[in-house]
């Protein structure tokens, strides 16, 4: 189970604000804010279909990479050029970002995002060159909606998605025939199908959002310092620290002047029940309760009342 940190969702956040678009722009959550991003290119398409500039800089490809644009590893996941092409994306994307961003908070949905463009964009261009066809151009946010997917699916497999209001879906079903779908049209790509879709690039960007999940690999940590190791040795580092970070935390010793003398091993240590530093065990198995129901239905399952309690519980025991 992945730590749920009380400091680090959005809800616990008290930021004033104003009443300009950017302000309101700001407060949508993640996932709102990456569907308004992708429909302002999907416009940008149509009103500037005749220009070069939307072919240069919002598809990618191992020649226009050659060329040094290496913006587009990001830009084309923002780019659609067909409605349903960007209407099935933004689906999934609303359908699982919202989960992921609850958990994870708003900047690293926006980081697994970008992580599942950068995978899914090296996976395609490597395939493309593989099959001799380097000026094939990507588009489309695909690769990074599967981050999304694969990452919000292992972390709730069971939860149940309303397919069209109607059908109740595990996750892992879901997800499941997502990615079936792009390793059997891989597979006839390999064996000398023509495809309009990426599936390389798909299944890229579901590797780029397993690691992302499984490595503990986000960036931004509300209330924790990056490690001082990680800031100055550069990405490289920092992905291979990833690994320890998802460990449990182990507390350094006291210093020997601050230990407590050695007891002997048939003296009983007796907790004083008045110590403010101790957890009240209601308490504590009242937070463990609310933190199983998060991550089996959700932030959103959360009544009023006890978001309330957490709150205060985090506010209480917080060091």
């Amino acid at each position: 189970m992945w730590p749920v940190g009380l400091d680090d969702r959005d809800y616990m956040s008290h930021e004033g604000g104003g009443s300009s678009t950017t302000d309101l722009l700001r407060r949508l959550p993640a996932a709102g804010q990456l569907i308004i991003l992708n429909l302002l290119v999907f416009l940008a398409w149509h009103l500037f279909h005749r220009s070069g500039v939307m072919f240069d800089h919002f598809m990618v490809d191992a020649e226009g990479l050659r060329s040094g644009r290496v913006w587009t590893l990001v830009t084309y996941a923002f780019s659609h050029r067909e409605p349903w092409h960007l209407f099935w994306n933004m689906l999934f994307l609303y359908w699982f970002g919202g989960d992921l961003e609850a958990v994870y908070g708003k900047r690293n949905l926006w980081a697994i995002y970008l992580v599942g463009a950068v995978g899914g964009a090296a996976a395609q261009v490597a395939f493309n060159l593989q099959q001799g066809a380097a000026a094939r151009p990507m588009l489309g946010a695909s690769a990074s909606v599967m981050a999304i997917v694969v990452a919000a699916t292992l972390m709730f497999p069971t939860r149940r998605l309303m397919i069209w209001g109607v059908i109740p879906t595990p996750m892992w079903v879901l997800a499941a025939i997502y990615l079936l779908v792009d390793v059997f049209g891989l597979a006839r790509e390999i064996a000398g199908a023509f495809s309009r879709v990426g599936h390389a690039g798909h299944l890229g960007g579901a590797v780029a959002g397993a690691l992302f999940k499984v490595l503990d690999l986000r960036p931004f940590r509300r209330g924790q310092a990056r490690p001082r190791a990680a800031a100055a040795g550069g990405p490289l580092t920092w992905l291979a620290t990833a690994w320890r970070r998802r460990r449990l935390r182990v507390l350094p010793p006291l210093p020997r002047e601050e230990r407590a003398p050695a007891r002997p091993a048939e003296e009983p240590v007796v907790v004083d029940p008045n110590d403010p530093r101790r957890i009240d065990p209601a308490v504590e198995a009242r937070v463990d309760e609310l933190l199983r129901k998060i991550n089996a239905d959700g932030l959103q399952s959360l009544t009023s009342e006890e978001k309330a309690f957490l709150e205060r519980a985090s506010t209480q025991y917080r060091k």
